[in-house]
């Protein structure tokens, strides 16, 4: 079992024990495997997440007072940092277990705002009333291109008009495939950050992550479409 602290400008956020990433991976069964995978990438607090929560801090004007999601929650601090800020969020994730974790989380950090309030989904079968939320937040979640169109979808479905989304990640050729499958719904990508995470507790190097903003229309210009790598 492991437990992580992540320092986020000058906050301390906790995260209860979790099972060691490695050891479930070993653990899986074929059933795992087929159909939906079951990968337990949720016990880990990623840097996208770290990335994204970090600029959250630093425009917090983007979320307080405003109702939002953020898909593929995990260890919740994304989610966590957003309500710390003064956002009514929901997280979501496919996995139980997660969603566990993130409950137990949020508990451990505890502050005087409003909780998320976090839960199991679907993507693909939104519980969530159509052009209802002010924004999105998301980190490194296009690890499969098969994740690109059902995410592009339930973002269409979910954002208001004026609303806007930010996803975090490393360069990934997915990114490239958001790009194009958002802009089918009307919606277009610009990038707003690059910057490099630094080695944490289980990692021996930095990770270069990028943030990208959703919003609707076409694009505009002020910056580049996600690029990405393999």
């Amino acid at each position: 079992m492991t437990q992580a602290q992540t320092i986020l400008r000058g906050r301390a956020w906790n995260f209860c024990p979790t099972p060691d990433l490695e050891t479930l991976w070993k653990n899986l069964g074929q059933e795992d495997f087929s159909g939906d995978e079951r990968l337990p990438y949720w016990t880990e607090v990623w840097p996208a997440a770290i990335s994204l929560s970090t600029w959250l801090m630093d425009h917090p004007e983007k979320v307080a007072s405003r109702t939002g999601l953020e898909l593929g929650c995990g260890q919740g601090l994304i989610a966590m940092v957003a309500a710390f800020l003064g956002a009514g969020i929901i997280g979501l994730d496919y996995e139980w277990p997660a969603v566990l974790a993130a409950r137990k989380n949020s508990l451990l950090n505890r502050h005087s705002g409003k909780p998320p309030f976090f839960v199991q989904m679907d993507w693909r079968n939104p519980a969530v009333l159509p052009r209802s939320l002010d924004f999105i937040l998301a980190g490194d979640i296009f690890y499969e291109r098969r994740f690109v169109e059902p995410i592009a979808a339930f973002i269409a479905h979910a954002l208001k008009p004026e609303a806007k989304a930010w996803l975090a990640g490393p360069d990934r050729n997915t990114c490239n495939f958001f790009a194009e499958a958002v802009e089918r719904f009307g919606w277009s990508c610009r990038l707003i950050q690059t910057e490099t995470v630094p080695p944490g507790p289980r990692r021996t190097a930095g990770v270069v992550i990028h943030i990208w903003e959703l919003y609707k229309g076409e694009f505009d210009g002020t910056d580049r479409h996600p690029g990405g790598k393999a």
